[in-house]
């Protein structure tokens, strides 16, 4: 992927989520490849356009986000959830050395991430949307942020049993 594209596909993360406005085919295929890799399969590439995104977009909510993890990677761009059940659900799959992060949005003020499924949630509402359907209602339900992980703004809990 060329800087130029790069760019292209993080403006147009930013202005889809400001206007309510159906994503282009470029910034469609690169959510279906995040969504669909895993955190394993994520290229360098695609942290490089969520990098520009989060410089550019400033959150006008405030949530408590979730990350359930075996390892925490200070600094690194990783997908959270706005619920609890989800995290609780990732959780049970991380083993003994299992940690749930919850970073409250509204105390750490400029913590930067990215509402991921309200961007779906617009698209349900375009006729013309690139995505499909079913697959953006069932997967809205994970209530995906992106986020950059802190340890100085989340709390960190260890699974315990």
């Amino acid at each position: 992927m060329t800087k130029r594209e790069k760019i292209k596909i993080a403006n147009c993360l930013v202005r889809a989520i400001k206007t309510k406005e159906a994503v282009n085919k470029e910034t469609h295929s690169f959510l279906a490849n995040w969504i669909y890799s895993g955190e394993d399969g994520r290229r360098a590439e695609w942290l490089e356009v969520w990098e520009m995104v989060l410089e550019k977009y400033i959150p006008e909510e405030t949530p408590a986000l979730f990350r359930a993890t075996d390892y925490i990677n200070d600094g690194k761009i990783e997908s959270y959830t706005g619920r609890m059940y989800a995290a609780e659900r990732f959780l049970k799959n991380c083993g003994e050395e299992g940690k749930l992060l919850i970073c409250d949005t509204e105390n750490y003020y400029g913590v930067r991430f990215y509402p991921l499924t309200q961007l779906l949630r617009n698209e349900l509402e375009i006729e013309d949307s690139l995505f499909n359907k079913g697959f953006m209602v069932q997967y809205i339900g994970e209530d995906e942020y992106i986020m950059r992980t802190d340890v100085e703004c989340c709390s960190v809990y260890k699974r315990i049993g």
